[in-house]
């Protein structure tokens, strides 16, 4: 549990003021050119951002959990190469079979150091490994591929997948998230998110989120402009 609660609001205030001046320079930057293209996917970007960091500040200064980086798909060969090569009798074969691996995958498809995850971390005994999305609207298929089989890897790895999703998978396509959950991730969505870290560390994420990030009354000089350019208050909701 969260011992200094006053530490983490601190910590996500000096975030959040950061994360809302980028938007209003871009936002600015929209409606001096009169010009809404870029905007959806400028929301996109920073939401999501937003969602990662303010998980990732509330479970770091949980006492009871030891939170991890990323996990990449250079850890997983370096798993499978142990994992297949325990019957090796030197050591030099496990070392030239790894290099060989890696050197073929930066080669031929580059997927040596696509992460799995955004982070990881340990809690009562058992691994978590955790990708934040604040909703999920792609149609590339790599994507939707990469995404499912980094599931699969992790689980091989003894994690479990968690797929922490802002909003309501409804706000999400049905089709990747059905095949995400079926290659193995938990896929834990809208208030439940907040619930589970608020199960975990004791702190009210949701209570934070609903009095802090009203980022649409943030903006209230670009208004009108934002309206006229067909995004309005609705875009803006987190």
């Amino acid at each position: 549990m969260i011992k200094n609660k006053g530490k983490v609001e601190e910590e996500l205030k000096k975030f959040i003021d950061g994360e809302k001046e980028k938007i209003n320079e871009s936002v600015q930057g929209y409606v001096a050119s009169d010009n809404s293209k870029g905007i959806s996917q400028m929301i996109g970007r920073r939401f999501g951002y937003i969602w990662e960091q303010i998980t990732i500040i509330v479970l770091k200064n949980d006492e009871d959990l030891i939170l991890k980086g990323r996990i990449y798909y250079n850890d997983f060969v370096k798993f499978w190469i142990e994992r297949n090569s325990i019957d090796f009798e030197r050591e030099c074969c496990k070392e030239n079979s790894k290099k060989l691996l890696i050197k073929f995958l930066n080669e031929n498809t580059g997927t040596a150091t696509q992460d799995l995850c955004d982070y990881s971390f340990v809690y009562n005994s058992k691994l978590y490994a955790v990708d934040t999305k604040y909703k999920f609207n792609s149609n590339d298929s790599n994507t939707v591929r990469e995404i499912a089989n980094s599931a699969i890897h992790l689980t091989e790895m003894g994690y479990v997948p968690i797929l922490l999703l802002r909003t309501n998978r409804a706000e999400s396509q049905l089709s990747p998230i059905k095949r995400f959950e079926k290659s193995g991730w938990n896929i834990i969505d809208g208030k439940n998110a907040t619930d589970l870290i608020k199960n975990i560390t004791g702190f009210d994420l949701e209570k934070w989120i609903e009095n802090n990030l009203k980022i649409w009354d943030y903006l209230e000089p670009y208004h009108s402009m934002l309206e006229k350019l067909r995004f309005g208050e609705e875009n803006w909701i987190y």
